[in-house]
């Protein structure tokens, strides 16, 4: 390994200082070359150029043919533990040397996020925030802060996994950390997995994006097509191909819709453009390939008999030939760049409110369990204060302490809850009692306006009323029946009997004396009565 570094430098340093010699660093890389992508006008290959970077030791990590054919995009996406190394060092350089170069038509093509920037309309900030990361400890925010504003309550401590420390599943997020993870998805980061996990990347971009710090959207899309590997076929990966075959018509190389590219093999197919387009609907976005969703404009159904034309138009990128200025292609792209922010906007609003309803169904919800609950403790209270009345000890409900005993007031229809007289709104006279005071619940329960309704419509003090009504005309008859048996009225046995029992079963409500008849029943107290007086004149 290290003989093949020293063997590769050497060779570097004999070279002329140019940027073709970087193209076969390893005499292997002509017969990779020729084998895999010899006659095509695509991209040939995306590799670093070493010149740029003459104090990175890339090449103690490989030796040259699996340095060639990973991050040639080959056999596979680029290892995870290189590429990490190389981006957390690339910010150490300057803005000119961070850069990758395409081999096109036998030209050497200079990437940089300038040339991104300036294809797609970006503008980028001054001090942007360092992207991306390779732990949750080089974040921009504490690790507690950024997991308490991205995952769920219950998913906030779950550890990593240690064999992918970077994978996130998306059920552990927010809703609308989710939401934004696929827009970026969609439309920046394309090199996302699948739609059960995600990227820590991906997830700080939302963040970011979602709390407003400075992201230099140029510098994510260029490391995302520096980094990004040969993609599944399943997947697509479909921005991921605009980009490219906008940035090949930008640098004078327009690509047609049959051509098939080295790293970017199936986007550009005919078959899965007829399957995959730019969503345009907020509805349509986290569908699948087979769904037919509505396209941005940008791509047509062939008009023309031409079958060149048919391809260019479509094409979901712009296919004509170059222009001279970028000015009006800054100006289509800057169109349709506030398209699709619109469009994620309008995504973003929709999921906020549907949060919003939901927090509101929970606190409703929360709000009539309160209510349950305190009804409930009210009862077990009443049941306890009447099963136990020596252990439970009364509380004011203003206070909330017992303090004098003797001068608390108990509501009149609960008997629960009760108050100090010093305690109340209205302070009672001398002389009233607990009977005036009616607790506030029991008053809404029964649908009371006043104390002074509750006492004159009180059912109680009209039986208590009635009561010693009665009692007091009984016990009339019953001295007048006395007083005519001590003298000698004359008044049977029998008779003073009949209309002893009589009095009483009448006055008590006694249905064994009493007639099924209430004009019998009045009758016979009208006979009784008159019994009663003719009786007390003849002793006269």
């Amino acid at each position: 390994m290290v003989r093949t570094s020293k063997r590769v430098t050497g060779r570097r340093s004999s070279a002329p200082s140019s940027s073709s010699s970087s193209l076969f660093l390893n005499p292997a890389y002509k017969g990779i070359h020729n084998k895999f992508f010899a006659g095509k006008n695509v991209i040939s290959e995306r590799f670093i150029d070493y010149e740029s970077f003459p104090k990175y030791p890339i090449l103690k990590c490989f030796n040259g043919e699996k340095l060639v054919s990973n991050f040639l995009h080959v056999q596979g996406p680029a290892p995870l533990d290189p590429v990490r190394l190389f981006y957390s060092q690339i910010h150490s350089y300057s803005e000119q040397e961070q850069s990758f170069q395409t081999f096109i038509q036998g030209k050497i093509h200079k990437i940089t996020p300038g040339v991104i920037a300036d294809f797609l309309g970006l503008v980028r900030p001054n001090k942007p925030v360092p992207y991306p990361p390779t732990s949750e400890n080089e974040l921009i925010v504490s690790k507690d802060k950024f997991r308490k504003a991205v995952y769920l309550n219950e998913y906030r401590d779950s550890p990593c996994d240690p064999r992918r420390p970077s994978c996130v599943k998306m059920k552990h997020l927010k809703p609308i950390i989710s939401v934004l993870v696929r827009i970026c998805q969609l439309n920046i980061l394309p090199k996302a997995s699948n739609y059960h996990n995600t990227n820590l990347e991906s997830v700080y971009l939302s963040f970011l994006l979602l709390h407003g710090y400075p992201v230099d959207l140029s510098y994510v899309i260029w490391h995302t097509m520096a980094l990004n590997g040969r993609p599944n076929a399943q997947t697509g990966y479909l921005p991921y191909g605009i980009i490219v075959g906008r940035l090949l018509s930008y640098l004078g190389h327009p690509v047609m819709a049959n051509t098939r590219c080295a790293d970017i093999p199936d986007p550009l197919d005919m078959e899965m453009l007829a399957r995959y387009h730019l969503p345009s609907d907020p509805n349509c976005v986290g569908e699948g390939p087979d769904t037919e969703t509505h396209s941005t404009g940008t791509c047509h159904p062939p008009t023309s008999s031409s079958r060149d034309v048919d391809d260019r138009q479509m094409l979901p990128f712009c296919a004509a030939t170059p222009r001279g200025s970028s000015a009006e292609f800054d100006q289509h792209s800057l169109f349709e760049s506030m398209q699709s922010i619109q469009h994620t906007m309008g995504i973003i609003l929709f999921r906020f409110e549907q949060q919003s309803e939901v927090i509101n169904r929970i606190a409703r919800q929360q709000d009539r369990l309160a209510q349950r609950q305190d009804r409930y403790h009210a009862l077990l209270m009443k049941y306890m204060q009447r099963a136990y009345p020596d252990q439970v000890k009364p509380v004011c409900r203003k206070c909330g302490d017992s303090g004098y005993a003797e001068l608390l007031v108990y509501c009149h229809l609960c008997r629960i809850s009760a108050e100090h007289r010093y305690c109340l709104n209205k302070i009672l006279k001398e002389g009233d009692n607990e009977a005036i005071w009616i607790c506030d619940e029991c008053e809404e329960t029964a649908g009371l306006e006043s104390q002074q309704s509750v006492l004159a419509t009180s059912p109680a003090k009209a039986n208590e009323e009635k009561s010693t009504s009665g009692k007091k005309r009984k016990s009339f008859i019953a001295e007048g029946l006395i007083q005519m048996k001590g003298k000698d009225s004359g008044l049977p046995v029998e008779l003073f009997t009949l209309l002893w029992n009589l009095n009483e079963a009448f006055f008590s409500g006694d249905e064994g004396y009493c007639l099924p008849c209430k004009i019998g029943c009045l009758g016979l107290a009208v006979l009784l009565l008159l019994t009663i007086s003719l009786g007390i004149m003849v002793c006269v």
